[in-house]
């Protein structure tokens, strides 16, 4: 999905959460973190921002101890 990202943006298909919160999950997966948190910013459907809230949570314990994220 991260890989994809420039043509997700191109077809504006990011505008979508649910699709935001996929990037941002598989930006996390790839150790971008930043990155993931820019689209994290950007949630605001009650139902994803949850899932969005504990994403930040796991992202801010691998920026901590980068050994349990690999």
């Amino acid at each position: 999905a991260a890989g994809m990202e420039n043509s997700l943006k191109r077809l504006h298909l990011d505008e979508d959460e649910n699709i935001k919160y996929a990037l941002a999950y598989s930006l996390f997966k790839i150790g971008q973190y930043p990155k993931a948190e820019v689209y994290l910013s950007q949630i605001t459907d009650s139902s994803i921002f949850s899932k969005a809230v504990e994403l930040r949570k796991i992202m801010q314990d691998c920026a901590k101890q980068t050994w349990r994220c690999q």
